[in-house]
């Protein structure tokens, strides 16, 4: 239903924003649209939640997600301008590059895992593509459902809350999910399916988790 709407409020941007609806009338036409647009969005934002995804993906079409929601937020971050209805006021830019930074890491670890199995995905790789497609799309979810309308105050905590809860190895659900790809990764390695990989690189990643949470984890693997 949702979806319906804004596709609807494009169809009725597009007529009202057009040459020959506009005439004299600009700043009403575009004050019409901006309404419609925050009524969709306070509609939307009452009911979603951070999306839960079942597919297989390839790390390719995961890496296009997040090429793009990076590219979005590169734009918006240099919107300067405090008369813009995309302006992001400055503390609210930092906590934005806070999460942009996590999602070129991710990114990243990515390629990193992507380029190490070249097969068939085990469900550890599965449930990591997937987390990843989660967290890009709840950004950019988070960025057009609430700028530039929510406090600034309040979108840093929503950031930052999203970023201790669902991006970084903080929570243990999410460690997890990082560590079992990268244990999956060791133990192909190992298991001399591409023997030309070397084992250290993924026991130097497994590392760095382990050594964030080693009381999760029983402080190490052999």
């Amino acid at each position: 239903m949702s979806t319906q709407k804004v596709q609807t409020l494009f169809e009725d941007a597009a007529f009202i924003l057009s040459p020959l609806y506009l005439t004299d009338n600009f700043d009403v036409c575009a004050s019409e649209v901006q309404n419609k647009i925050l009524l969709i969005k306070k509609e939307i934002s009452a009911k979603y939640s951070f999306p839960k995804i079942s597919l297989q993906l390839s790390a390719k079409f995961v890496s296009d997600i997040i090429h793009s929601v990076l590219e979005n937020i590169g734009g918006l971050v240099k919107i300067h301008d405090p008369y813009s209805p995309l302006y992001v006021p400055e503390t609210v830019v930092e906590h934005i590059e806070d999460v942009s930074m996590e999602l070129n890491l991710l990114l990243n670890f990515v390629y990193f895992v992507s380029e190490r199995f070249l097969e068939n995905q085990s469900q550890h790789h599965i449930i990591f593509f997937t987390h990843v497609l989660a967290v890009s799309v709840h950004t950019s979810m988070l960025l057009w459902l609430y700028l530039p309308d929510l406090d600034p105050e309040q979108m840093n905590v929503m950031l930052s809350d999203f970023l201790r809860m669902r991006i970084k190895p903080i929570q243990p659900c999410i460690c997890k999910i990082y560590l079992d790809v990268l244990l999956s990764l060791k133990s192909t390695i190992q298991s001399g399916w591409y023997p030309n990989i070397r084992n250290e690189d993924a026991v130097d990643s497994e590392g760095g988790f382990l050594e964030y949470h080693p009381t999760q984890y029983g402080g190490g693997t052999n």
